[in-house]
Formats: structure tokens, C-alpha cells, sequence
């Protein structure tokens, strides 16, 4: 089995679990998101220092550690506008907008990495990030005045944090990797106790810590599939898998809706029928392209 491939599908599957769960939490338990936000960054501290005490470091140099440590604080910065996005929207509307970050990744790796993709795999780029615009492509479902700012900081700094992931498997294994990002992306967000608002609802939310546990295990999960499949197969291609995401979404979302848990307003599968017919073209394409 080709399993950097495996773990390049499994990443955006676990991501839009997560995605679900943190959106029912948002919208159904908090009532302090940015307050909430930093209790999860807390959680990402505590599972990266757990597991970090489960590995032998006795090998590498803080040096080593640079490009996890970057793409940790993409991930803390990305943090942050998660939750803002969240607190706003649909997840299913502004995650197929953020998946367009593959864009990035693959100019990056391009230009840093010399990446390159044969013509089948870059028609196979083409026609899913179409089929991701084009389920995105109802823009009057969000919220413009705050849309475009925070989808923009988030697409830059996802692109980020998988480009140093990239970079990253070179200098580090995957599981350390993971451990240094997740602590890193946790600590990242602490700064924001500065704002007394977010201080105050930091106090009032931190009872619901727990809730954090099952979401911020599964990110855990994510990103280290991510290490994983970062480890075997080019950027560019991990992320146009990654563009799968929203489909997964919007599954979840619907198995959520029929078992009587409302978190989304939109699940109407005929609207997205034709971008979900190419994302699958596209990611058929790129698996051929990587056997």
C-alpha cells in the first residue's frame, strides 16, 4: 500500500470531523469563542508536551526544530481566525473558500522545493481546485465585511504551515514534528489573554475544557497524517488532497443534520452536484498521477 497517499486522504477527512465538532461546539456550548479559542490552545499545548515525552530527542539540535516551529505558529495564527470563522459562518461555506490555498503550495514548492508535476497532474490541481471554487461560489451565504480579511489570513497561513510542514519531515520525524507544532500552535494564541475581553471570556469558558479533548485530539491526528503523507508524496499534490476537505464536510454536516443536530443551514447536496463531480475527477486524476 502506498501509505504516505493513505495518510495524504485520511488528513482532510479527520480536519472536517473536527471541523463538525468544533462548529456544533461554537454554536451550541460557547458562548465566549475567542475566550474558548485559547482554552484549546491550552488543550494543543498539553497533547504536544504528552507526546513529546514519549520520544527520544537526545538527536537533534533546536535547529532541527525551525521549520515545525513555523509551521506551529501558522497553525496558532490560523487558530485564532478558525474560531472567528466559525463564530460567522457555515463551516461548509468558509472552509471550501480556504481550500484554494493549494494555489500557494504549489508555487512555493515550485520555487523552493523545484517540485514538479507532469501535465496530468497539474490537470488533476486544475480541475478539483475548480470543483472547490465552484462549491464555494455562493458567497451571499457569508458575510462580506468580515469574509474577506479573515478568509485571506487564513488561506496565507495554511499554505504556510503545509509548505514548513514540508520542509520540515526533511529535518525532524513525523511524530516530533507533530509534537512541536502542536505545542507551538497552542502557545501562539496565549498572547491574545492580553485583550481583557478574551481574558474574561477565557475565565468564563475554561470550565468547558473538556470539550476541547476530543476536537484537539483529532487536530493531533491531523497533523500528524499530514507529517505523514508530507513525508512520501510533493506538497503540492498532499495539498490538492487536502482540497477534499469540504466534501467531507458537508457529509458530516448532512449525517449530523438527519440525526436531528442542526449546525448548518445549507446541506442541499443538488446545489454542489457538479463541484463535487469535479473534486472527485480531480483527486482521481492525482491518485493515478501518484501511484
Amino acid at each position: 500500500m502506498n501509505w504516505p497517499l493513505f495518510f495524504a486522504f485520511l488528513s482532510p477527512i479527520i480536519f472536517a470531523f473536527m471541523n463538525v465538532i468544533d462548529t456544533y461546539i461554537v454554536k451550541k456550548k460557547v458562548k465566549h469563542v475567542f475566550g474558548f479559542a485559547v482554552v484549546s490552545g491550552i488543550t494543543n499545548i498539553l497533547f504536544g508536551i504528552i507526546l513529546a515525552l514519549f520520544l527520544n530527542w537526545n538527536s537533534y539540535s533546536l535547529l532541527d526544530f525551525r521549520f515545525s516551529i513555523l509551521a506551529g505558529s501558522m497553525f496558532g495564527i490560523q487558530l485564532y481566525f478558525y474560531y472567528f470563522i466559525l463564530a460567522k459562518h457555515d463551516v461548509s461555506h468558509a472552509v471550501g473558500l480556504i481550500y484554494v490555498y493549494p494555489i500557494i503550495v504549489a508555487f512555493l514548492s515550485y520555487l523552493f522545493l523545484n517540485e514538479k508535476l507532469s501535465i496530468l497532474g497539474y490537470s488533476g490541481v486544475f480541475i478539483t481546485l475548480c470543483g472547490i471554487i465552484l462549491m464555494s461560489i455562493r458567497l451571499k451565504k457569508l458575510k462580506m465585511s468580515i469574509a474577506f480579511w479573515s478568509l485571506g489570513i487564513s488561506i496565507l497561513t495554511i499554505a504556510f504551515s503545509e509548505f514548513f510542514i514540508k520542509v520540515a519531515t526533511n529535518q525532524l520525524p513525523q511524530w516530533h514534528g507533530t509534537a512541536i507544532n502542536s505545542m507551538v500552535m497552542g502557545a501562539f494564541i496565549l498572547p491574545a489573554l492580553l485583550n481583557k475581553s478574551i481574558r474574561n471570556g477565557f475565565k468564563k469558558e475554561f470550565k468547558n475544557i473538556k470539550l476541547t479533548f476530543i476536537s484537539e485530539a483529532l487536530t493531533l491526528g491531523a497533523i500528524v497524517t499530514l507529517y505523514l503523507a508530507m513525508s512520501g508524496l510533493s506538497a503540492t499534490i498532499v495539498s490538492v488532497i487536502s482540497a477534499t476537505q469540504p466534501l467531507f464536510v458537508l457529509i458530516f454536516e448532512s449525517a449530523a443534520f438527519y440525526a436531528g443536530i442542526k449546525i448548518s443551514r445549507d446541506i442541499q447536496w443538488k446545489n454542489k452536484a457538479i463541484a463535487i463531480i469535479l473534486v472527485v475527477i480531480g483527486i482521481v486524476i492525482l491518485y493515478l498521477n501518484a501511484l
